[in-house]
């Protein structure tokens, strides 16, 4: 409430809920009373708009929404709002239904879905759809309960995830179109990490002279030279054309999208990316008995990842785990 006395009448206006009114009066004491009186007002249509806005608001509208107002603005910002973006995509069933709608069932059902992907993934997702929930009762005014409190966060494994490509697969990879068959092709004889790596690759990186990819911006912010034999330069260059600075034409969401086609084409489940690539060379390193500082030097994970890394792909962990090591 804000009061003001211009010449000989008085001013009132009241602001709550975004809206604002005004009124003049011969005197303060009818402003107070007035201002009291419209307030009250506000506040209980306030309270109905928003009851009206909880039922029927998109839980897609509200992640809009969380993306201008607070993922916009953190410094990692770009890599929150592909994460929204993703889910967005991958799970219309859940982002279409309304808040009044929604129920913690519906969480689980997401659960038992987004953990194929890892359960890294989901832990980091839930604590996203927490914050945004968080944001949407205290925030914005909505009166809801919270659906993913009760959903616990999948347990994480230290040792990674692992599943073998299959060589039917990988053949499978191979007959694709050239650039998609060059990516997994590279991805899986060299360990390059499928996103942040290679398919950042420029040709200013490829040295075919002395047949190695130098990686000079990694996840762990260390470089490092990775060799090329001359089968894998060659099958390389064939997608050089003039003019072009990237290896591949494609981004993220573009291999993404051709992996899901590729899966649902040929019937394979439960199979990733990574696990076509980095995670299947790093198998065929420790196979060949690389020692930790080599696997360290070759991939760029760090010391204890690549320790950890042996004991998965040897065996060890599953002994650990079943006590018998």
């Amino acid at each position: 409430m804000y009061i003001r006395k211009r010449k000989s009448k008085w001013q009132v206006m009241v602001r709550h809920g975004g809206q604002r009114l005004s009124k003049t009066f011969i005197d303060r004491s009818s402003c107070v009373a007035w201002a009291h009186d419209m307030k009250k007002q506000l506040i209980k249509l306030s309270k109905y708009q928003s009851i009206e806005a909880s039922l029927n608001t998109k839980l897609k509208d509200l992640i809009v929404r969380y993306q201008k107002e607070f993922s916009a603005l953190k410094i990692d910002g770009k890599t929150e709002i592909a994460r929204w973006n993703k889910l967005i995509r991958d799970y219309r069933w859940l982002v279409n239904l309304t808040l009044a709608e929604l129920r913690t069932s519906d969480f689980s059902r997401f659960k038992e879905k987004r953990v194929k992907d890892g359960n890294i993934a989901f832990n980091t997702d839930l604590t996203l759809l927490r914050h945004l929930f968080k944001k949407a009762i205290n925030t914005w005014g909505y009166e809801i309960q919270n659906p993913t409190l009760p959903i616990e966060k999948a347990k994480r494994n230290p040792y990674g995830r692992h599943r073998h490509l299959k060589r039917s697969e990988y053949k499978l990879l191979l007959s694709g179109p050239t650039k998609y068959m060059v990516y997994f092709l590279l991805g899986r004889n060299t360990g390059l990490r499928p996103y942040s790596e290679l398919i950042n690759i420029t040709w200013n990186d490829v040295d075919d002279i002395n047949m190695v990819i130098y990686i000079r911006r990694s996840k762990t912010n260390i470089s490092r030279k990775v060799p090329l034999t001359k089968f894998l330069l060659k099958q390389l260059l064939k997608l050089k054309k003039d003019h072009s600075l990237r290896v591949f034409d494609f981004k993220k969401y573009g291999v993404e999208s051709y992996f899901k086609r590729f899966k649902k084409k040929h019937g394979i489940e439960n199979l990733q990316i990574y696990d076509c690539t980095r995670r299947q060379f790093c198998f065929d390193v420790v196979q060949r008995g690389f020692s930790v500082d080599k696997i360290s030097r070759i991939t760029g994970h760090k010391w204890q990842t690549a320790h950890n890394m042996i004991e998965l792909y040897s065996g060890v962990s599953s002994l650990r785990q079943l006590g018998e090591y």
